[in-house]
């Protein structure tokens, strides 16, 4: 009977041990994809402003093929001016985003993981106890 219940707390406590185990391997994958969705945002971002000035050298081009100032399009320029600050501001936040919730979820994984562990400490515990019971009784009930 010692046996099966020290198999019982040796299984709890690898339980316990790949459950924490768990948690942590999911919270620093979650920290990789964070850190990829920030990369990816700050690539996007690059492209978005290359983007724009190409868009602006574009006009004055077209402008001076035309014989018209730089400032005669300029209205045209402060609307592109002000949608490239709008991009960058969601491209950014939205990067920011992403990261915050692949964080959160790794951080979830990680207290889920305890929570596990404590669940297999409990049962490896009471099948333990269990065990000793069934033993005790088995040698109060043989000396009778």
């Amino acid at each position: 009977m010692w046996v099966a219940t020290a198999a019982a707390v040796i299984s709890a406590g690898v339980g316990v041990y790949s459950a924490v185990e768990s948690g942590k391997a999911a919270e620093d994958a979650a920290d990789a994809q964070a850190k990829q969705a920030e990369a990816d945002a700050v690539a996007s971002l690059v492209e978005q402003k290359r983007e724009l000035i190409q868009s602006l050298a574009s006009q004055n081009v077209t402008a001076a093929s035309q014989g018209r100032q730089i400032s005669s399009i300029s209205t045209l320029q402060q609307e592109d001016m002000r949608r490239g600050e709008y991009d960058e501001t969601m491209i950014k936040g939205g990067g920011a985003q992403a990261a915050r919730n692949y964080r959160n979820a790794g951080s979830a994984a990680k207290s889920q993981s305890y929570l596990k562990a404590g669940t297999s400490l409990l049962g490896g515990v009471t099948a333990g106890v269990k065990g000793y019971n069934t033993y005790k009784a088995g040698l109060s009930g043989g000396d009778k």
